[in-house]
């Protein structure tokens, strides 16, 4: 989807990190509090892993549906 708006994408990207700062800061104390600091790099880097494979499979469906679209 393309959109025609001015700083859409920064604002966008600005307000999604805000929102992940919030939550990722106390959710890293506490499960820094309840076991250990390798259990907050271990579930971060699921969290990563897992924004990458969505990521992925998000460019992968707008490929495939420009594809269709233009027969």
């Amino acid at each position: 989807m393309v959109v025609d708006r001015p700083a859409y994408a920064t604002a966008m990207y600005w307000n999604t990190m805000m929102v992940t700062l919030v939550i990722a800061g106390p959710t890293a104390g506490l499960i820094a509090q309840i076991s250990d600091f390798q259990t907050v790099i271990f579930v971060g880097s699921v969290f990563a892993i897992s924004s990458a494979v969505i990521l992925g499979w998000d460019m992968y469906q707008r490929r495939d549906l420009g594809k269709r679209g233009n027969r």
